[in-house]
């Protein structure tokens, strides 16, 4: 086993038992919440809950529909998902720039690390016109929007912050680049040249080298199966999302509609 796979599967038993602890809490009659989870984690505690969880309620909650870190929740059963309020978990908060430096997504997380916050306490930075909007757990939340306010710039610039409206991201959405490509079959490979524009030889080595993610986890054989709703990383190159199967060319090959975060 690589050293990776080791180091994965030892992340992955964790994840679950912390789910199992969360499944506890809500049997006690308490809504259980997890720290902010990374795309991958999702992914794996979406597959655990489908095969482990039938008395409670669920929801992945991150602030808005396309929000890629999002914590998760179990409820117990009393409560109804669509009346949880989650600022009762997280909260959003505005970082007001003055408009006169250009920042980015890299810039505001550096700034917010630079606080010693931990990563998972804050889930997704969204970029809008006036600054930024960060969903945070409520410690977090609290000592940005108290009074004396640890955060008072973001690079080169002057900031402000303050509690935002938890439905100021609610019809915010991520940009994707939609394209067709045609490849020669559904093997992973295959699909990493097409979208990589590389040959098949080369799309293995990136592949057998740990550059590509497949469903969110390193995949290492060239011959694993892409089916539509896949996420496809490939580092260097970007990432996508496996659409429908349209079919084949008359020569035999597979054409595709593909998604690609801008």
């Amino acid at each position: 086993m690589r050293g990776t796979d080791k180091g994965s599967a030892s992340e992955e038993k964790l994840l679950y038992a912390k789910i199992d602890d969360m499944k506890e809490k809500a049997r006690r009659g308490r809504t259980a919440a997890s720290a902010f989870l990374t795309p991958s984690e999702i992914f794996l505690a979406s597959e655990y809950l489908r095969r482990s969880v039938k008395e409670f309620d669920y929801a992945f909650l991150g602030g808005y529909e396309d929000a890629e870190r999002k914590m998760l929740v179990i409820f117990p059963d009393y409560i109804l998902p669509e009346y949880f309020d989650t600022d009762e978990v997280f909260r959003a908060v505005m970082i007001k720039a003055s408009g006169h430096v250009e920042l980015d997504h890299k810039a505001y997380l550096g700034s917010l690390m630079g606080l010693s916050v931990k990563r998972e306490t804050i889930g997704d930075i969204v970029l809008i016109p006036e600054g930024a909007v960060v969903f945070c757990t409520l410690p977090v939340a609290d000592m940005l929007c108290g009074h004396e306010c640890p955060l008072e710039r973001v690079g080169r610039d002057k900031v402000s912050v303050f509690y935002a409206d938890k439905d100021i991201c609610a019809n915010f959405s991520r940009e994707y680049e939609e394209m067709s490509v045609i490849m020669a079959s559904l093997r992973l490979d295959c699909a990493v040249a097409a979208l990589s524009n590389v040959s098949r030889a080369v799309a293995q080595d990136k592949i057998t080298s740990g550059d590509v993610r497949l469903r969110y986890k390193e995949e290492f054989s060239p011959s694993a199966q892409i089916s539509a709703g896949d996420v496809l990383s490939v580092r260097g190159v970007g990432k996508f999302i496996i659409g429908d199967i349209c079919g084949e060319t008359r020569s035999g090959r597979q054409r595709i509609s593909v998604k690609r975060y801008v």
